[in-house]
């Protein structure tokens, strides 16, 4: 009766893991797929990085001005700090529900890289 128990709880166990396992391989999946599809949706600015100041529509956390057409910046993945006063080439994403209160595109940035100055 005892070992009866011990190979039930142990099957039990095997069967429960398996199954976490499963559902841990579908979370990656969907955090994949996001992902790619975001990049499908990227759009690249040159220009230069600024720090963003007090502004009415209160949301960035740097800028950037490509010609005439100016852009709200923040990143996870990016320090932006790292360059600040650089001409630089982006590779973002808007995010959803901007712009608001008049203010500029609001950018995801996703990847960053400097222009030498002779590009």
């Amino acid at each position: 009766m005892k070992n009866l128990i011990i190979i039930l709880s142990l099957s039990i166990l095997l069967f429960s893991s398996c199954k976490i396992q499963e559902k841990a391989k579908e979370n990656v999946k969907q955090e994949i797929v996001p992902q790619n599809s975001q990049l499908k949706k990227a759009m690249s600015v040159v220009g230069i990085i600024n720090t963003q100041g007090i502004t009415t529509y209160q949301y960035g956390t740097h800028t950037i001005k490509e010609d005439s057409t100016f852009y709200a910046l923040h990143s996870d993945k990016v320090k932006l700090n790292d360059f600040v006063g650089k001409k630089v080439k982006i590779i973002a994403v808007k995010t959803p529900g901007y712009p608001v209160d008049g203010g500029p595109d609001y950018l995801k940035v996703l990847r960053i890289e400097i222009i030498k100055e002779n590009e």
